[in-house]
């Protein structure tokens, strides 16, 4: 729900199935475009992946994404089952094999690092979501809350980012606030270089715009929006 406080326009690419639903009024009013086609993933016959990949490299190449204020891909965890599924299609011609490190978890690794890192260079915001996952520190005996991924990408993925943020809730008088954890405490992962000089706040709107204007960075819609 966020996202409608991104530089518009925004592009996402929605893999959550239902992910855009609370989107409606701003992709009615063409402020955001969601393509959606990637939600309706057939688990014994999947091709999400297969569709999104090339369709992304056109776009890529093709200068799409300089029209666009926003680039998001929702979500994580789902993007990743997708990709999975493909190779092992790709790779055994059966989405219900069970994958091994040699033939999936190797390729899969290096598709998502590529994937991201091409994102990362768009010429416009890049909003990745994701899930997390609670784990149990054995040490402490408490739960400690994960980026939910498999293997290790679980720590190496997070460091392509130099923002990372936890939507969090706060019961107040007045009903449930939502926020932005900025900071790594309280047993969720969040990161952020733009509160290094003190310009955001550990706890943050979720308003992606303001974020930007407060550390001095461009948050200005596309000329279309303006």
């Amino acid at each position: 729900f966020s996202l409608r406080t991104a530089p518009k326009p925004v592009h996402i690419d929605s893999f959550d199935p239902g992910g855009t639903v609370c989107l409606r009024e701003w992709i009615e009013k063409g402020e955001i475009i969601a393509d959606t086609r990637y939600e309706r993933e057939d688990p014994l016959d999947p091709s999400a992946y297969s569709e999104w990949y090339p369709e992304f490299d056109e776009r890529y190449e093709g200068g799409y994404f300089e029209e666009f204020g926003t680039y998001c891909l929702d979500s994580a965890t789902t993007w990743d089952g997708a990709l999975l599924s493909a190779l092992l299609m790709k790779k055994g011609g059966d989405p219900k094999a069970l994958p091994d490190y040699k033939n999936h978890y190797h390729y899969e690794k290096l598709e998502l690092r590529a994937y991201i890192r091409k994102m990362m260079n768009l010429p416009c915001h890049f909003i990745l979501t994701g899930h997390l996952i609670a784990k149990e520190d054995q040490m402490r005996g408490t739960l400690q809350w994960r980026f939910l991924t498999r293997g290790d990408g679980a720590i190496i993925l997070p460091t392509l980012f130099s923002e990372i943020y936890s939507a969090m809730t706060q019961e107040t008088s007045n009903g449930t606030s939502y926020k932005f954890l900025t900071e790594n405490i309280d047993r969720y992962p969040a990161r952020s270089r733009l509160s290094a000089d003190g310009l955001l706040e550990t706890y943050e709107e979720p308003n992606f715009k303001l974020i930007l204007e407060k550390a001095g960075l461009p948050f200005e819609d596309k000329p279309l929006f303006k």
